[in-house]
């Protein structure tokens, strides 16, 4: 049987037709999960979309779509992945999200204002190494990564040759309360949907652009020891 690929759609985020737009080589046969789809726990108990969500968020699980005599999906049952299945998941992912075609390309022109009012844009980045972080307030993943971050910036933060930039579409006043609470020490950037838009279609994301304006790094979902991967590609960059 052909495998079917199941491609999350979060409903107050993105919709089918921007995912559809933002992955042109996801099969056309792809089931779309949404607010409406019912989705079960391994003991087949059905479970809502921000319980879906956090466990997704894990990286532990992945999902067999039940389907029905005609055809269509019924349902969509977790089951953990096996440590092999970890490994090729986030591989197919990496490759579906275009990581591997994006390294060396230019970036799409910006511009943005952090929270403090200065001017970040494919102009004021000229002939420096960028470090970006995309997220956003209920992403456990993107909060998780805060320390490592932190760390990176610490390490880095005085080098006028590196600029760090972190992004959200969350509301300034959210925002503000958010980083003073975990700390984050990155300008923020917030309630910037276009932005996040056009950079990714995942979170977090972590990128690192060259002096020549191009991908260096594309790191999308929360990883172990992301510091390091973002230190390397930094000093890559350098």
């Amino acid at each position: 049987m052909k495998p079917l690929y199941v491609l999350l759609v979060v409903a107050s985020f993105f919709t089918v037709s921007q995912v559809k737009s933002q992955l042109p080589d996801a099969p056309k046969d792809a089931a779309f999960i949404n607010e409406n789809t019912i989705i079960k726990d391994e003991s087949g108990k059905r479970i809502e979309m921000k319980t879906f969500m956090e466990l997704m968020s894990t990286n532990d699980w992945t999902v067999d779509p039940k389907m029905t005599t005609d055809g269509k999906v019924d349902y969509i049952q977790l089951r953990r992945l096996t440590p092999e299945e970890k490994e090729k998941q986030l591989s197919d992912i990496m490759s579906l999200m275009g990581e591997s075609k994006m390294i060396g390309t230019k970036v799409p022109n910006f511009e943005m204002k952090d929270i403090d009012g200065n001017i970040i844009s494919s102009n004021t980045i000229k002939d420096k190494v960028v470090v970006l972080n995309f997220w956003f307030i209920a992403c456990k993943p993107c909060v998780k990564e805060i320390p490592e971050l932190n760390e990176v910036y610490e390490q880095y933060k005085n080098n006028k040759d590196i600029i760090f930039v972190s992004v959200t579409f969350d509301p300034k006043e959210k925002v503000i309360p958010f980083i003073e609470k975990h700390d984050f020490k990155y300008p923020t950037v917030a309630g910037d949907r276009n932005v996040v838009d056009k950079f990714t279609n995942g979170f977090p994301t972590n990128i690192i652009i060259d002096k020549e304006g191009k991908y260096v790094d594309y790191i999308v979902g929360g990883f172990p020891d992301i510091g390091k991967r973002i230190e390397s590609s930094i000093e890559k960059a350098l």
